[in-house]
């Protein structure tokens, strides 16, 4: 939950509704029952070469070629100029080039160009699953695609290395490119500058 605290009127340094406090709080999770709206307001359509998850106003469609979600269409117009793809990189802090580890950690950044689609299939009436073999095979990825409530898909990502021995990973997520008309963002979490565990009073 987000609040923030703004002035109710304009004072002599700021103007009615300037922000001087904000807070984030996180609730406890809260276990329920998954539910699909696939039934009610979803169809996924299969032909050549792609899967595509489609209601009224939103269409995703996943390559069966990558095995990545290429389209997300809302009311017709693009949300995505590039594929959604697993990221194990991120550009390394001072401390970190100080340490070497843009040299140590090299392996994770370029996994994907070497990534082979084992399998795409439609497990369930709302679930599509692609997985890869990474690491010249000593690697399994795998990627859910679920459908959910809201328009929404959920990506689950799991990584699972069978054999060899590797660096940590610097980071496990996912990225994407969006459209440019898509410039407004909402910060979710600690941020937005660069924190950490024992260094984030002031995020």
């Amino acid at each position: 939950m987000n609040f923030y605290i703004c002035h109710k009127n304009k004072t002599f340094h700021e103007n009615a509704g300037y922000e001087i406090v904000r807070g984030q709080f996180e609730f406890d999770s809260i276990l329920y029952e998954y539910k699909s709206m696939l039934v009610k307001n979803n169809e996924i359509q299969e032909n050549n070469s792609s899967f595509i998850i489609a209601n009224k106003e939103t269409q995703y469609k996943i390559d069966k070629k990558s095995g990545l979600i290429v389209s997300i269409q809302k009311n017709g117009k693009e949300q995505i100029k590039s594929p959604i793809e697993p990221c194990f990189w991120r550009p390394p802090n001072d401390n970190e080039y100080g340490a070497g580890l843009q040299k140590k950690l090299i392996v994770w950044k370029d996994v994907m160009k070497t990534a082979k689609l084992k399998s795409i299939s439609h497990e369930s009436e709302y679930s599509i699953v692609s997985e890869w073999s990474i690491l010249n095979n000593d690697g399994i990825l795998k990627i859910e695609y679920k459908i959910g409530e809201f328009n929404s898909i959920n990506v689950s990502t799991t990584l699972q290395i069978n054999k060899g021995d590797y660096p940590m990973m610097p980071r496990f997520g996912l990225v994407t490119t969006v459209a440019k008309e898509l410039d407004s963002v909402t910060w979710y979490g600690r941020g937005p500058w660069e924190n950490y565990w024992d260094r984030k009073q002031s995020a």
